[in-house]
């Protein structure tokens, strides 16, 4: 069985709130104090043909492979390998799905070894798919006035039923520091919605009124994890599941992860044995469960709110690895850390695998790990004046070697953030990366999806 990661990042776009910063949520009313209309999607969803990929210009691509230096815990941070120009693969060439740019985006691949992607620009949810051949647009949902759809998860089961969880705000502040019109921000809730037989089901509310949804099927059900009431120095977890057939007829059951403090940044992942799993930040470090949200299983102790996006994703024999993010002062940047847990219940490590934090991480079935992440890099142009861009990374570590290929980069100063990569494997252990971008190297600003080599194949 393959085991991959999905997730869900923001970019940080102009004129809208990133992840980073969205608006916190006041004690929030009962779920019935929204109405639920306010939730149904547009009269007929739109499905259109996706932007043809020809469409785009070919890509400035790069690549590098390392040794694996001897890494010691405690040893400085180094930052990523310095990458030279070379061949790729053909099929790592960024394919163009649809031409409009996206704030949020999420994967997930069906065992037939299809793509599915969720996206938002904020006034809605949208879905995208080869599961027919060419790239196919869903419209899903339009936002109340002046509010927002964002944060979308997507999960697909067995069958193939296909499962998208998202925020909705019934009204959201749309500008950047003073506002002509100011509006207070109001979280309706997380929703969701899935798709089988070839029809969309309406948005439900999902139980309790949180944010920022992580999902995932395994055969108990569809689990949705949200952030509720979260603040600068509390807030909970609510773990709810939804047994087949996931319709508003069955009921679901509603646990609550709370710690002497905040807990924060869940993401469910299905490991080696089907279950799901819940990764998330507490006080004392990073937590992993058992397979109920009361089964504490492991637990990386850190500095509070010390590790940066952490991800955990499983090995051929169950074994859970960590990938997170810690600042060096120093060097003035975040760099991924790996650590393993060992059978005897330790931390091996943790060490830096010398690149950025991950924005998305995976383990095949070689116990290769592959990771997603983000670059930026000054350069100053022909008036002397220093500009930022941002690169799309991708890198594999495995067999005393590292390797990494530079996928995209965009000039944020001119056209802003590019946002986030996010990756699964397939059952080939190939790599599927999608990202938002403002185009290759400033042309062609949309969403795209770029298919790696398979196992062994470089």
């Amino acid at each position: 069985m393959r085991i991959a990661l999905v997730l869900v990042l923001a970019a940080a776009c102009a004129g809208a709130p990133s992840t980073a910063t969205a608006p916190q949520s006041s004690p929030a009313a009962s779920p019935s104090a929204a109405p639920l209309a306010s939730a149904t999607p547009s009269a007929s969803p739109s499905l259109t043909p996706a932007a043809s990929p020809t469409a785009t210009p070919p890509p400035t691509v790069a690549a590098a492979t390392t040794a694996v230096p001897a890494i010691t815990p405690g040893d400085p941070l180094t930052g990523p390998p310095s990458a030279t120009a070379s061949e790729v693969p053909a099929g790592w060439a960024p394919q163009l799905i649809d031409p409009e740019f996206m704030d949020f985006v999420a994967v997930a691949i069906d065992n037939n070894g299809h793509t599915h992607v969720a996206t938002s620009n904020y006034t809605g949810i949208h879905y995208f798919t080869d599961r027919t051949g060419p790239w196919l647009r869903t419209d899903l949902t339009e936002t109340p006035e002046r509010g927002a759809d964002i944060e979308p998860a997507i999960a697909v089961d067995s069958s193939g039923t296909v499962a998208i969880a998202f925020t909705r705000w019934s009204t959201w502040q749309y500008c950047d520091d003073v506002c002509e019109d100011p509006v207070a921000p109001v979280l309706e809730g997380v929703f969701f919605m899935t798709h089988s037989l070839e029809h969309w089901s309406s948005p439900e509310r999902v139980p309790q009124v949180g944010q920022r949804p992580t999902i995932a099927f395994d055969p108990r059900g569809l689990h949705v994890v949200t952030e509720v009431q979260p603040t600068e120095s509390s807030g909970e977890l609510s773990w709810s599941t939804l047994p087949q057939p996931y319709a508003s007829t069955a009921e679901w059951s509603t646990s609550n992860i709370a710690a002497e403090g905040r807990t924060a940044e869940p993401h469910l992942v299905v490991d080696r044995n089907s279950a799901a799993r819940l990764l998330y930040k507490s006080p004392l470090g990073i937590e992993l469960t058992a397979v109920s949200p009361s089964d504490e299983f492991a637990v990386l102790p850190l500095e509070a709110w010390d590790a940066e996006l952490p991800l955990v994703a499983f090995d051929r024999t169950n074994r859970p690895h960590l990938v997170y993010g810690i600042y060096d002062s120093i060097a003035d940047e975040s760099f991924a850390i790996h650590t393993v847990l060992r059978d005897d219940g330790t931390w091996e490590g943790p060490a830096p695998l010398g690149f950025p934090s991950a924005s998305a991480f995976a383990v095949d079935d070689r116990d290769v790990l592959h990771v997603a992440y983000m670059a930026f890099v000054e350069e100053k142009d022909a008036d002397d004046e220093y500009r930022l861009f941002e690169e799309v990374w991708y890198a594999s570590a495995g067999g005393g070697t590292t390797t990494t290929i530079r996928l995209d980069r965009s000039d944020s100063y001119e056209l802003g953030s590019m946002g986030l990569t996010v990756m699964a494997l397939d059952a080939t252990d190939r790599p599927r990366l999608v990202y938002s971008a403002h185009g290759q190297g400033g042309e062609g600003t949309g969403v795209y999806y770029a298919l790696g080599p398979a196992a062994g194949d470089g």
